[in-house]
């Protein structure tokens, strides 16, 4: 089994390299190294498993862990980060374990074994819906963006899973992944062709790559089937009043609406993403611009050659949300500025490590600083 699995190592201590590296080579794992872009070389060689050292580069160690968790189609990647100390205990709640980088590489090697013999996140075939997982997904979605054909790639997306989950429990939250599987999959047969692909990312997260002319068909009756079944999944009582009560991330009790979907639809044109970090990001914030709206929705993205012009953060033109039983509403386009300033930035956020550079600026004319 350990040979099967590959193993991403993120650390320029050549030593901690050199000890990881002799330990899970004698274990029989494939290994592979990070370069200069971490993000894309995890979308390059989507390994089972990532180490990552914290103190990687300029200490970005840390916030490369929290780019890989945030992002929507490797987040599911187990990730062992190595820390210097209790201080950084914290982390496990961004990452799934944290061990000492003072640890025996014997420890490490011990942790990535019971961690993959868990199966918990099955990369090529999930174990829930038996659907092909990560590594299926990337590739297809990959071949897509190369093609530079009339592809979509459709990403779906569960709303208030964890809700229902604290009211239900774990097990009925999987026969609701199930019941949207078989429901997708269906929806692919009725409007899709033979060559469409489904894939499982984990969770409540699935991928539908179809070509562009039948994305809105399908999107629309996965959700139709979806909210006409989803129902069923709640107790009389709270189906009765259209919600359920659970505490939020910060304890305050809320009503949580039944579950609907929201799938983001990228059309990989000429002028589409042209890498899998690009179509990552554009999926991710158009998912952000239908949070908040009630019921299952869509919202389609296809760049244009308006779009390319925008530069410096300035948002592209208005996006349409739309629901397949009300009218559409609009909302702000996306921001297309410089995808790596951004994640510099929102690393910087999320560390809380702020601090502020004076730089005057002269205007020559006047000789003054403004």
């Amino acid at each position: 089994m350990a040979g099967k699995n590959k193993i991403l190592i993120v650390s320029d201590d050549s030593s901690l390299v050199e000890r990881l590296t002799a330990e899970l080579l004698n274990r029989g794992y494939l290994l592979c190294t990070a370069k200069p872009d971490v993000i894309q070389t995890v979308f390059d060689e989507v390994p089972h498993l990532i180490i990552i050292d914290a103190s990687y580069g300029d200490e970005e160690g840390k916030k490369i862990a929290a780019d890989v968790k945030d992002d929507m189609v490797v987040k599911y990647i187990p990730i062992i980060l190595l820390v210097d100390g209790e201080s950084d205990v914290r982390l496990g709640k961004v990452v799934d374990f944290c061990l000492r980088r003072s640890e025996k590489a014997e420890k490490v090697a011990r942790l990535v074994e019971e961690t993959l013999a868990k199966n918990y996140n099955e990369l090529d075939l999930n174990p829930l819906t038996h659907l092909p997982g990560v590594r299926s997904s990337v590739s297809c979605i990959e071949h897509a963006i190369q093609s530079k054909k009339p592809f979509s790639i459709c990403c779906v997306d569960l709303s208030d899973l964890s809700a229902f989950n604290g009211s239900y429990g774990v097990g009925r939250g999987d026969e609701v992944i199930v019941r949207l599987a078989k429901i997708a999959g269906s929806a692919l047969k009725r409007k899709g062709a033979a060559d469409d692909f489904l894939g499982h990312l984990g969770g409540d997260d699935f991928i539908i790559v179809t070509r562009s002319a039948r994305a809105v068909p399908v999107s629309e009756a996965v959700i139709r089937d979806f909210d006409a079944a989803v129902g069923g999944y709640y107790d009389v009582e709270d189906r009765r009043k259209g919600y359920i009560v659970q505490p939020s991330h910060e304890g305050v009790s809320t009503r949580y609406p039944l579950m609907g979907l929201s799938i983001a639809i990228v059309h990989c044109n000429p002028r589409g993403p042209g890498s899998m970090v690009e179509f990552s990001r554009i999926a991710g914030e158009l998912k952000k611009t239908m949070k908040g709206q009630k019921g299952s929705c869509y919202v389609k993205y296809r760049q244009s050659a308006k779009d390319q012009s925008h530069r410096g953060g300035k948002n592209g033109p208005s996006l349409k949300v739309c629901f397949p039983t009300r009218k559409s509403v609009r909302v702000a386009g996306l921001e297309t500025g410089n995808t790596q300033k951004e994640r510099m930035v929102t690393g910087i956020l999320r560390e809380r490590k702020i601090k502020t550079l004076y730089q005057p600026i002269v205007d020559l004319k006047t000789k003054t600083v403004v």
